[in-house]
């Protein structure tokens, strides 16, 4: 700018007609829509001057005013949390000349995490067909599987894992440890299942039972049942499902004597308890003798 620029010469040289040059200044940043995918917090950028933070949600950014000719240099000092992102700059080094910079562009994307166990986080598996759930997906797991992972999900994402399909052949009832929260800035790996094989009864459903003297029963060659009436009774020792009972007559009841025999009395325990039919019928004996003296 010039002061005293203007005037009419007189009797003297001019020599109060100023001259003062400032250097323009310009900005770095993207222009609007600039910023692509940053649902995070706390992104912080540096243009090798200065250091700003980008508030959460914003679209665009832009860096304090410096001297045309000054050199810039963008990087990302700190990334997006909460969610947890990954942010890219482009068009990150340049000189300003005689405009603002709009084109330095940044593209953030959401960080993904597994949930799922250590090696060793599901105990007990013995099954098959066991499915689990985190909220999202459904996972099958192979028979003896000792741990598990579900697909990655995005950082900020709410899990809950449950058991979708309980294992069978055998069955098996599996529960679940550390089930739910929130994925934040690493694989989530303490969730832990545990399986255990169910086990049912085996009872007899005795018919025809009159004597006085107890009917015993047996299951697998031991577990001794006395039963001294008619109807339900049952053995002590439960079966593990996926084992075999059997069910046999050890004493058969007197007095008086009697004949009692099972019916269907052996299998495969499944999933339910088991009742077998056990029935009595009293023995019968001929009276036969010899007639003498007789004359007719």
């Amino acid at each position: 700018t010039v002061s005293n620029a203007s005037g009419t010469v007189v009797g003297a040289n001019i020599t109060n007609a100023d001259i003062n040059c400032t250097t323009n200044q310009y900005t770095v940043g993207s222009g609007a829509g600039g910023i692509t995918g940053y649902t995070g917090s706390n992104l912080q950028l540096t243009d090798g001057t200065n250091t700003i933070t980008v508030a959460g949600g914003s679209t665009s950014y832009v860096f304090p005013a410096r001297n045309s000719g000054s050199t810039y240099n963008l990087s990302i000092t700190s990334q997006p949390s909460s969610p947890t992102q990954t942010c890219n700059i482009i068009n990150i080094t340049g000189t300003l000349t005689n405009a603002n910079i709009t084109n330095a562009t940044i593209n953030c994307t959401t960080d993904t995490y597994t949930v799922g166990s250590v090696a060793g986080g599901l105990t007990g598996y013995t099954g098959n067909g066991l499915q689990l759930s985190d909220g999202t997906n459904t996972i099958t797991l192979a028979s003896g599987a000792t741990q598990f992972t579900f697909p990655a999900r995005a950082s900020g994402s709410a899990y809950t894992v449950t058991v979708a399909t309980q294992p069978t052949t055998p069955n098996q009832t599996c529960s679940v440890t550390n089930a739910g929260g929130t994925i934040a800035a690493a694989n989530v790996t303490n969730v832990s299942v545990s399986c255990v094989t169910d086990t049912h009864t085996v009872s007899a459903n005795v018919t025809g039972y009159a004597g006085t003297t107890s009917l015993v029963l047996q299951n697998n060659g031991g577990n001794n049942l006395s039963i001294a009436g008619n109807g339900i009774s049952t053995f002590s020792t439960s079966v593990t499902s996926g084992n075999p009972y059997n069910v046999t007559v050890l004493t058969q009841p007197t007095l008086p004597t009697q004949t009692c025999s099972v019916v269907s009395g052996s299998g495969t325990m499944a999933g339910v308890n088991v009742t077998v039919v056990v029935n009595c019928t009293t023995n019968t004996y001929a009276v036969s003798g010899t007639i003498t003296g007789f004359s007719s």
